[in-house]
């Protein structure tokens, strides 16, 4: 029932809201907070991101983004309004809200100062990470702040996307101190530095026998887009991994992206089923069981690596998880066979057949080969009734985080009686599976040899 309210509370106040307020900057912005939950953020949106570029008025926003008494999905809105600011200083400023207190307001600026570029805020997002990865709170099967941690993931992100000399070095340090899932994401965010500075980096990370091949084979992916693949060590890692096959792995999408993460939306668009890895043409590489709309190359039910999982890294690893009962090694084998099985399955648009048998979606595709062998993920009312369609995020929800280790360190189980996170989500629903993926074609990269559609 909650899904079906949060959609119509979106539809309604898109309509309702403010309706008659003067095209004033006040007038405005208060048709953005009226707009609460609805992320198209009301038709005031456009008018103001042209006033973002004069200095005075982008000082009146700023003052309102930086209010930590205004209610934190309308900060998210006008954070993002503020990316269209010309003005330096004004930027210099808007960097502080990547230190907010709230985890989601921190997101959403982690992201919109990513797409800013902006240099100002590298120290800010920096000392994010390094509080959520050097606090003392668990970080085990159930973690104590969920939403810290996907606003650290978040910053990482913003770092990748924010070419400064400075930047480089800091992702280097804080890869020392990192689990599987940063070490990936920083990873992901290297790639996108200039090349000369970031290959001695990766290279390092996918020849080192003592990091895990889920990292290796992030930096190798990363290495063949920027031509610096080759002569490496493809030999067998010496340590174990915490990722296992037939696990689920979770990454943003459109309706899941940061910059629409208001304070009880998570910022999971997309899902997957974990396939190990293999060595290929010289390269340690991903194995990646998804299912995505058919306008992608490949589209439907595929195989892909970490740059295709990622929508070309340009969203988040946000997480590694299973379900609440772990697999054994004979249902992890039975749930990758179901994956295998349905490889070239349509994706549904209309969501209608979640779980097949003619067309699937991607928690619909994750969910059934779990229940195949024998696993339920979610609970059973999320998928019927009121209930449906079963998205991403309560999937996310359902699972819990597999043990990831410190480095140098094997992986351990968390203890027993650790009670779990109520996040209280509400995902948006049909339309947050229906946009998960963005609009229009997408061309992907040709395959490689030996993984289909990698």
């Amino acid at each position: 029932m909650l899904k079906v309210q949060a959609i119509l509370f979106a539809v309604i106040t898109s309509i309702s809201v403010n309706a008659g307020a003067a095209d004033t900057l006040d007038g405005l912005l208060e048709r953005v907070e009226g707009a609460g939950r609805n992320k198209s953020v009301s038709d005031a949106s456009p008018a103001l991101r042209l006033a973002a570029a004069d200095p005075f008025k982008a000082r009146v926003m700023l003052g309102e983004a930086l209010d930590s008494s205004r209610d934190p999905g309308y900060r998210c809105s006008v954070i993002d309004i503020l990316g269209s600011a010309t003005d330096d200083s004004v930027r210099r400023d808007l960097a502080a809200s990547a230190a907010a207190a709230d985890p989601g307001v921190r997101a959403c600026a982690a992201r919109q100062l990513g797409l800013q570029g902006n240099e100002h805020a590298v120290p800010l997002l920096v000392a994010d990470i390094e509080a959520y990865l050097g606090g003392s709170g668990n970080k085990g099967v159930y973690e104590d702040d969920f939403r810290a941690r996907l606003a650290a993931i978040d910053a990482v992100w913003a770092l990748g996307e924010i070419t400064s000399p400075a930047v480089i070095g800091e992702l280097e340090r804080l890869y020392r101190s990192s689990d599987e899932i940063f070490k990936m994401n920083i990873t992901f965010s290297a790639g996108k530095q200039k090349t000369d500075e970031a290959a001695p980096f990766l290279r390092g990370i996918a020849g080192d026998l003592n990091e895990t091949e889920p990292v290796r084979a992030a930096a190798f992916e990363v290495l063949d887009r920027l031509g610096q693949a080759g002569g490496l060590s493809t030999a067998p890692s010496s340590v174990r991994s915490a990722i296992t096959r037939a696990d689920l792995l979770y990454t943003g999408g459109q309706t899941g992206t940061i910059s629409s993460w208001f304070v009880d939306m998570l910022p999971i668009g997309h899902t997957a089923i974990y396939g190990g890895t293999r060595v290929s043409d010289g390269k340690i590489l991903a194995v990646i069981y998804d299912c995505v709309p058919n306008y992608f190359k490949p589209g439907g039910v595929r195989t892909v690596g970490w740059y295709n999982y990622t929508s070309r890294f340009k969203r988040p690893l946000y997480a590694v998880k299973t379900a609440r009962t772990p697999p054994t090694a004979a249902q992890r084998e039975a749930i990758i066979r179901t994956a295998l099985a349905l490889q070239g399955k349509d994706y549904g648009l209309t969501h209608v057949q979640q779980k097949g048998p003619d067309t699937f979606d991607c928690v619909g595709y994750t969910e059934y080969a779990y229940e195949r062998a024998g696993l339920n993920i979610t609970p059973d009312e999320q998928e019927t009734g009121w209930g449906w369609p079963l998205t991403p995020a309560e999937q996310y929800d359902a699972a819990v985080n597999v043990s990831l280790s410190a480095p140098g360190v094997r992986a351990q189980q968390t203890p027993s009686g650790i009670v779990a996170p109520d996040p209280g989500i509400i995902t948006g629903a049909f339309g947050a599976l229906n946009s998960a993926f963005g609009s229009g074609s997408a061309v992907e990269p040709p395959a490689v040899p030996g993984i289909p559609g990698f």
